[in-house]
C-alpha cells in the first residue's frame, strides 16, 4: 500500500472511545479516499499498544467538517454514529466497529480483514468511494476495470441490490454516497469485487412504500458511478445494471 499524503495527524496519538471503551492509536500514514459535504476520508496506519506488544493496523477515519468548528463537527459525528447502528442494527454489511474520538469530531472504524492486506501473495484489496474528490485505480497506478470483468461487475450488482433489499425490509434507506467499493487485482484471472457501507451521514429510518425502489436505485447509481470512474474508457456497464434493477423489480412482484 503507498501512502502519497501526509496529514497534520501523522504521528499524533488519539484516543477513541465507545461503549466506555478507549483505545489509543498513533497514526503511522495516511491517505485521502475521498472528500464530500460532510467531511473528509482517510486510509489510515496506525500502531496500536496490547500490553507489552505494539500492533500495527489498517482503518478507515473521517474527519467530520467544518474542520475549524468542533462543536458542530461533533454534532455530525454522533449523528453518523447513530446511523451506523440503526444500519448494524439491521444487519447490513457495516465496518465492524465505529468509534469517535474524544471531542467528537473524528470518526475510527476498523475494516475487517480484507482491506489493505496482501492475501497469498498476491494484490491487495483496496476502497474506493463515489465522492467527487475520491482516489481511483488510475491514480493509484493500479489496472483499470475491463470488459473481461463483467461477470464479476453484474455478481457485484446482484450483492449490491440484496444488501439494499435487505436495507429495505429494516426500514432502512441507503443513499449511493453510503457505499465503498472493494477492489483486487487478480491480474489473468481479472478483478474481484467487494462492497462495504462506510458513509452513514444520510443513512435513514424509512417508512414509506416505495423504499425498495429506491434503495436499489441508490446501489445501481453508486455502482456506475465508481466502475465509470474506475473502468477502461470502452466499458458500459449501464446494461448490466438495467438488467439487474428489472430482475429485482420482478421478484419483488413475486415476494
Amino acid at each position: 500500500m503507498s501512502f502519497e499524503r501526509e496529514s497534520s495527524l501523522k504521528g499524533q496519538e488519539i484516543n477513541f472511545s465507545r461503549e466506555n471503551r478507549e483505545s489509543s492509536v498513533r497514526i503511522v500514514n495516511e491517505e485521502k479516499i475521498g472528500e464530500g459535504k460532510f467531511g473528509i476520508v482517510f486510509q489510515i496506519e496506525a500502531d496500536i499498544a496490547k500490553g507489552d506488544a505494539t500492533k500495527r493496523r489498517s482503518f478507515v477515519t473521517k474527519q467530520f467538517k467544518p474542520l475549524d468548528k468542533p462543536a458542530q463537527a461533533s454534532r455530525k459525528a454522533e449523528r453518523s454514529l447513530q446511523r451506523y447502528n440503526l444500519a448494524k442494527e439491521a444487519g447490513l454489511k457495516v465496518f465492524p466497529t465505529y468509534r469517535l474520538n474524544k471531542d467528537k469530531s473524528m470518526a475510527i472504524m476498523t475494516m475487517g480483514t480484507r482491506v489493505g492486506r496482501q492475501e497469498e501473495g498476491g494484490a491487495p484489496w483496496i476502497l474506493l468511494a463515489q465522492a467527487e474528490k475520491s482516489h481511483t485505480l488510475q491514480s493509484l497506478e493500479q489496472q483499470l476495470i475491463s470488459k473481461n470483468d463483467e461477470s464479476s461487475v453484474k455478481e457485484l450488482m446482484t450483492q449490491l441490490i440484496t444488501e439494499s433489499r435487505k436495507a429495505a425490509d429494516n426500514n432502512v434507506y441507503v443513499p449511493a454516497d453510503a457505499y465503498f467499493l472493494l477492489v483486487k487485482d487478480n491480474q489473468s484471472k481479472g478483478h474481484q469485487f467487494d462492497y462495504v457501507i462506510g458513509d452513514y451521514d444520510l443513512i435513514t429510518d424509512d417508512q414509506e412504500a416505495n423504499l425498495h425502489e429506491r434503495n436499489y436505485e441508490r446501489a445501481l447509481l453508486f455502482a456506475k458511478i465508481v466502475l465509470k470512474s474506475n473502468a477502461e474508457p470502452d466499458c458500459d456497464f449501464e446494461k448490466v445494471a438495467d438488467e439487474v434493477y428489472e430482475v429485482a423489480m420482478q421478484d419483488d412482484k413475486t415476494r
